[in-house]
């Protein structure tokens, strides 16, 4: 990494934050989310979970609006680098159900935790539900 100006250039990986020249002066970019969407590195990553899901929606079938869902989010990590099994292909009406009961479940565990159950009640809740196959 080269020093320019007082300051170090980052990266040149497209996916790293970087420093770039603008009216004399230097500033940091970063991928906003929609460009890293639009990334070749998404869209081959994207194409192969609706190969492997075989271009329906894992929940009802449907093959209309089809998008890939992120069951779980890492910190730091690009669409593109997470395993498949992470991934899940939905059509857009299965992906908004579950954004919004993902939303739904937080705000409702938040709700609890105010009225003084704490998390781990919660969390051994759940846990036991899911170990004695409910849902």
């Amino acid at each position: 990494m080269e020093a320019k100006h007082g300051i170090d250039f980052i990266s040149n990986d497209e996916t790293q934050p970087r420093l770039l020249p603008r009216s004399g002066f230097f500033y940091l970019y970063t991928m906003t989310y929609g460009d890293k969407l639009k990334d070749e590195r998404w869209i081959k990553k994207r194409l192969s979970i609706l190969e492997k899901d075989g271009f329906k929606c894992k929940n009802c079938l449907s093959r209309l609006n089809l998008q890939v869902h992120h069951k779980a989010y890492l910190s730091g990590a690009d669409p593109w680098q997470y395993p498949d099994y992470f991934l899940i292909t939905l059509c857009e009406v299965c992906h908004s159900e579950e954004e919004y009961y993902k939303k739904a479940i937080k705000e409702y565990s938040d709700s609890l935790s105010l009225k003084g159950i704490p998390y781990q009640d919660i969390y051994k809740h759940l846990q036991k539900k899911e170990i004695n196959g409910q849902r």
